[in-house]
Order: C-alpha cells, then sequence, then structure tokens
C-alpha cells in the first residue's frame, strides 16, 4: 500500500508540473506560484550549524510513538508566544516545534493556551503520523513570506508562505480528513508577515545567476541584498543591516525573493511590508 501511494502521488506529481510548464508556454504565468515539493529531503548542509539547540529536551528526529487503533486520543491545542515568561513577546514573533512524552500543563495555563479541540482514534492518530513525516521529507523549502498585490480583499497573491503556521493548518485539515472529531467553534490565532509589490518577475536559479558571467552584477546585488539578513550579528552590525534593508526595500523598492530554489524580482510599493495577528477557525 506505502508503495502504491508513493508511485500515485509521483504520477500526480509529475502531471502537476507538466500542467505548469504547459501554462506558462504561452508566457501566462500561474500565480500564486506552486509550492514545489520533492522525492526526499537532502542531506544538511554541514555548513549549517545552530548556534543554539533547537530542541533542547525534546527530539528533534520527530519519533511519533505507534498507538493501538482502539486507542482515543486526546486532541489538545497549545498555543503561546515562544520563551514569553522569560523575554516577553519579542522572541514570540518566531519558534520551532518539538515532539515531547508529556504536555507542560502548567506553562500553558500561565502563558498561553491549553484546549482540548477534539479526539481522534489510535488508527487515525498512526496515519496522521505516517503523514507527517512524508509532509516533512517533501516539504523542504521554508518561506516566510506571502506575497500579495496589496492589501484589499482582492487582491492578487503571488507567493503563498510555507511557515510554522501553515504546518499547523495542513495538520488540522489532514485530522478532519482522516475523520478526527475537531471543534468548529474554536478560533485559532497566527502572525502573518506580508510582503506587497507589483508583478514578480522570474530571475533564474542559483546555476544561471552564479554561474554565469553575464549574470554577474545580478548575482553581486543579490549576495548584497541577503547579506543585510544574516543571523548572529552584533546589536552595531544588526543595526546597520537594518538601515541597509529599509534603503533597498523601501527607497529602491526592491526585494529579492527566494522560492522553491529560484530567485524573483518584486518590486515592492507601499505599505511594503505589514505584520497581521489573523484568526482561523478550524475544519
Amino acid at each position: 500500500m506505502k508503495r502504491r501511494e508513493f508511485s500515485v502521488y509521483s504520477v500526480l506529481q509529475l502531471w502537476f508540473l507538466f500542467l505548469i510548464e504547459f501554462q506558462n508556454i504561452d508566457g501566462k504565468q500561474v500565480w500564486p506560484v506552486p509550492y514545489r515539493r520533492v522525492d526526499r529531503r537532502p542531506g544538511t548542509d554541514p555548513y549549517c550549524q545552530a548556534l543554539y539547540p533547537f530542541c533542547p529536551t525534546g527530539d528533534p528526529e520527530g519519533c511519533i510513538p505507534h498507538m493501538s487503533d482502539k486507542d482515543v486520543i486526546s486532541v489538545f491545542r497549545l498555543q503561546t508566544p515562544v520563551w514569553e515568561f522569560k523575554y516577553g513577546d519579542l522572541l514570540g514573533k518566531f519558534g520551532a516545534a518539538c515532539f515531547f512524552e508529556e504536555i507542560d500543563d502548567i506553562h500553558w495555563k500561565q502563558n498561553g493556551t491549553l484546549e482540548k479541540v477534539g479526539e481522534m482514534s489510535g488508527e487515525q492518530f498512526n496515519s496522521l503520523a505516517q503523514w507527517v513525516q512524508e509532509d516533512n521529507e517533501t516539504g523542504i523549502y521554508y518561506e516566510t513570506w506571502t506575497v500579495r498585490s496589496d492589501p484589499g480583499t482582492n487582491s492578487t497573491t503571488w507567493f503563498e508562505s510555507y511557515d510554522c503556521s501553515q504546518f499547523v493548518h495542513r495538520t488540522y485539515r489532514k485530522m478532519a480528513e482522516l475523520g478526527a472529531k475537531i471543534s468548529s467553534k474554536t478560533q485559532t490565532n497566527y502572525t502573518k508577515i506580508y510582503l506587497y509589490s507589483g508583478e514578480p518577475t522570474y530571475l533564474g536559479d542559483e546555476e544561471t545567476i552564479f554561474g554565469q558571467s553575464s549574470m554577474k552584477a545580478l548575482a553581486v546585488d543579490i549576495r548584497k541584498f541577503y547579506h543585510s539578513f544574516q543571523p548572529h550579528q552584533s546589536v552595531f552590525q544588526f543595526l546597520l543591516s537594518l538601515i541597509e534593508a529599509y534603503k533597498t526595500v523601501v527607497l529602491k523598492e526592491t526585494f529579492y525573493l527566494f522560492y522553491n530554489s529560484e530567485y524573483w524580482h518584486l518590486p515592492m510599493k507601499p505599505p511594503y511590508i505589514q505584520i497581521t495577528y489573523e484568526e482561523v477557525p478550524l475544519p
């Protein structure tokens, strides 16, 4: 069964990519740009080393236990800004997830939300666990930004974000698809970051831009742009980088977006960047 699922998935993926290419033949770009999945997650680049442990007490490998089919699993919604209790809400703007063997009830009740939102069987849980691992293996491009033409309700979405909150949405939808009983009355809240631009222009992939002498000027501009977003900077260097980013995004109205291992130019326009706090109902 597992082998058959993968073969069907591969055929559908190839057909989907064919449709995308076919639609692009006549010069019409598909918006939003479809998120590209891979067959398997590539090995980690040894250059990429975390400054701080990602999962200090949890399991970074995501080993999920196997349940008996007739088990009844309670589903809880846990939500709070990460490390809010120690640093205020500053670091609550970012976060990540680990698998733990228990829930720290006191922390979640005191600092955020601990709310039962449904139940599922052990059989449904095991199917969900398999889906989580497959989703993690095939979706490797993290994307912070949602890029739209303007803040209006009828605006065009150029690129959808692919971040932690989107994983939560996909998981809820999968649980509902599997037949789990989820409370539709519960509202969940998420922070979203928007970029606003005119129609993006495709620039090329890494090999095209950084491997050809004719693209040297563009390669220099992209490297300079991303230099402002480097992590682990000193406070002084961070302020300088912030100024450079402001000059590029607002004054020069330029943003280089890296999506699906490809580069796009965004002709930025007011209000340029917006952070929202949105309510999303459960399925």
